[in-house]
């Protein structure tokens, strides 16, 4: 019994750690297949940048769900070539199918074939011959239309001559509808005529436009309008002839820079419904209620809305690049991650061997012994370096998501407000028979608007703010007219209150170095408070003095309260209140 007893003790805990070691590779191997659904996309070409942009909205959402496995594959304008990539992925046993069909009648019945099999089908931007599809994703091309249709007659006064260019095969939808919908609408007017269609900008339209007179050209997206205005220039019409697009894209070089640069005089904004896509895939992967018919608004953008459009673009694509970064970042870390899982599977491996290796060579057991340990302290190190960097991650993503949500309100609510307001106080001010003091009262509220834009951009360099980088940006300036020119924003206050408020100056059109946007919030909050704090038929003054070489002193008086001794220890204090209750 003596013999027996420590051989089976040794046993039963050798079972125990192998059957923990098991458990730990079944874990880690089941850690490695992290796709539960295959979704598959078939484009009807990708040589566009519209379709290209619908890819990679695709990709960026699908960056949020790693459970799916995203199969592509592009027909490059070929329907027969469509076909056989669906049937491939058919047999592949994909769980879900999105299309975007390349023609109506050729890939209506392969279409109809998948969604009889059971496989959910989702069809983006153009439609099929049947009801058999689960979803359609998309803008109304018949409503595309319509809203070129309207601009047209609106730009042209109900009168003119048209051409257009289709510029996709004659089979698809979206030509036809974008078609019905534009003569929907200008055949209301019958000074309006449609000359020719045509489905490219050729020699054929080159013609047409030498020979006649054609005053708008209504081209079904924005790169035939651009070919379309290349002609115009060749044939020095570009002047006379309006062209008008669709898509929007705000990419280099696409319809949104168009239009700014009066390349076009409008184009319709066409969403591509990448990101729609993908979420309603998810959505019907998981079960969940989706709508059969998900259609996506569309707009005119034109010489009105495109600087305002063109800028929330560019707010958008900058923080859809910082979320990128983030998300590269977040990978980086789950790279790592996995890299000290299959650490921990090594050692854990080794360890295996270790104890076979002890059961086979029993005086070697204590050395064994020493080994585990040492390994045993190793992974547990491991797995605390591992804890750190997950809390790491979640710390910036969280950090990430409250900087995006911060200046995203920023932008919305103040940013674009404020520029909205200044276009029409210029317009009013420009009317020339508006009275002088309503134009100075403008003029003010023009200034302060200017002054809170400056602080809300100021808002978005926050960056530089967190890495020390914020700069002085000095000029040589008049400071006596800088001075006077703040005061006026208080003109009206103090006039309300009867104080006596004038700027003294030694000398007039003194020019010192400061840094405008600085002096400006200085200066506008002493005086704020001297006002405030200043009562009626008081005295507010602002002395300008030159002291020594280069250097001026502006100092503000007034006949105010005052801080007691106790409070101006704390007057650099951000938001200190005094006992009295006065702010400075």
């Amino acid at each position: 019994m003596f013999a027996c007893r420590p051989k089976l003790t040794f046993y039963s805990g050798s079972l125990i750690v192998v059957s923990a070691i098991l458990l730990l590779l079944a874990a880690c191997s089941s850690n490695g297949g992290n796709h539960k659904f295959t979704v598959a996309f078939s484009q009807c070409t990708g040589g566009d940048d519209w379709r290209r942009t619908m890819s990679t909205e695709m990709k960026r959402e699908l960056s949020f769900h790693p459970e799916i496995e995203f199969i592509y594959s592009d027909a490059e304008a070929n329907s027969e070539k469509q076909i056989a990539q669906i049937r491939e992925m058919m047999k592949a046993g994909i769980d879900l199918l999105i299309v975007t069909p390349n023609e109506v009648e050729p890939l209506t019945p392969i279409i109809g074939e998948v969604y009889e099999s059971g496989i959910p089908v989702i069809l983006v931007d153009r439609q099929i011959n049947s009801r058999k599809f689960t979803v359609h994703i998309g803008a109304s091309n018949f409503e595309v239309g319509q809203n070129a249709g309207s601009y047209a007659a609106a730009l042209l006064k109900g009168k003119g001559r048209i051409l257009e260019i289709a510029g996709l095969p004659a089979g698809a939808s979206p030509p036809i509808d974008r078609h019905n919908g534009f003569i929907d609408i200008i055949s209301h007017y019958p000074g309006m005529q449609l000359v020719g269609k045509f489905y490219s900008a050729g020699e054929e339209e080159r013609q047409l436009l030498r020979d006649s007179t054609i005053d708008l050209i209504y081209a079904q997206n924005d790169f035939m309008a651009r070919e379309a205005y290349e002609i115009c220039k060749k044939l020095g019409i570009e002047k006379r002839v309006k062209i008008i697009g669709i898509d929007g894209l705000s990419i280099p070089g696409a319809g949104m820079e168009m239009v700014d640069k009066g390349i076009i005089a409008a184009t319709v904004l066409y969403p591509t419904g990448g990101q729609e896509a993908i979420r309603t895939a998810v959505d019907i992967l998981e079960h969940k209620p989706v709508l059969a018919e998900q259609e996506l608004l569309t707009t005119i953008i034109d010489s009105t809305n495109i600087r305002i459009t063109r800028l929330q673009n560019e707010k958008v694509t900058a923080q859809q690049a910082d979320i990128d970064r983030r998300q590269r970042k977040i990978e980086e870390q789950e790279l790592i991650r996995r890299n000290q899982s299959r650490i921990i599977w090594s050692v854990s491996f080794v360890l295996l061997l270790s104890l076979i290796l002890g059961l086979v060579l029993f005086y070697a057991l204590r050395n064994n012994r020493k080994i585990s340990r040492r390994l045993a302290a190793k992974n547990a190190e491991i797995e605390l370096q591992r804890n750190q960097l997950i809390e790491l991650g979640q710390q910036a993503r969280e950090a990430n998501e409250e900087k995006v949500n911060f200046f995203t309100s920023i932008s919305h609510e103040l940013r674009t407000p404020l520029t909205l307001i200044l276009g029409p106080a210029d317009e009013i001010m420009a009317h020339p028979r508006l009275p002088v003091s309503v134009r100075s009262q403008l003029g003010l509220m023009k200034k302060n608007a200017m002054r809170l834009l400056r602080l809300v951009n100021e808002l978005m360099d926050f960056r530089k703010i967190e890495q020390s980088k914020m700069k002085i940006r000095a000029a040589e300036q008049d400071i006596t007219a800088f001075v006077t020119d703040i005061t006026h924003a208080f003109a009206a206050v103090v006039a309300k209150k009867k104080i006596s408020f004038e700027v003294k100056s030694q000398v007039e059109g003194l020019k010192v170095w400061f840094d405008v946007n600085m002096l400006d919030k200085i200066l506008f909050n002493l005086l704020s408070n001297a006002v405030k704090y200043t009562g009626e038929y008081g005295f507010i003054h602002v002395v300008i003095n030159r002291i020594e070489g280069e250097m001026v002193s502006v100092r503000v008086e007034d006949s105010g309260v005052g801080m007691e001794p106790e409070t101006m220890e704390h007057a650099f204090d951000l938001f200190y209140q005094g006992e009295d209750g006065r702010n400075k």
